[in-house]
């Protein structure tokens, strides 16, 4: 881990930064929900390349998505249609 654990439990819809991620608009990821064994389930809001497959879910705990705000990056989801 690359910053001190995120202690915040999440909303479904809220933006996060993955801990490994550069802090980047491009990186945003949507929190979409939890998994039955309590792990954050996120999305990237992006279609970029980089991110591969835009309907892939991510599982992580919450330990690792922080607030975009802490790193100087706006919530507000660059356009989808990227």
């Amino acid at each position: 881990m690359n910053y001190e654990p995120n202690t915040r439990q999440w909303n479904v819809g809220d933006l996060v930064l993955h801990d490994a991620d550069a802090k980047r608009p491009e990186m945003l990821m949507r929190v979409i929900g939890y998994s039955r064994d309590g792990e954050c389930e996120t999305q990237y809001v992006t279609r970029l390349p980089m991110n591969g497959n835009p309907r892939r879910v991510w599982k992580n705990g919450i330990s690792v998505l922080h607030n975009p705000s802490r790193f100087g990056v706006i919530a507000v989801p660059p356009s989808e249609t990227n």
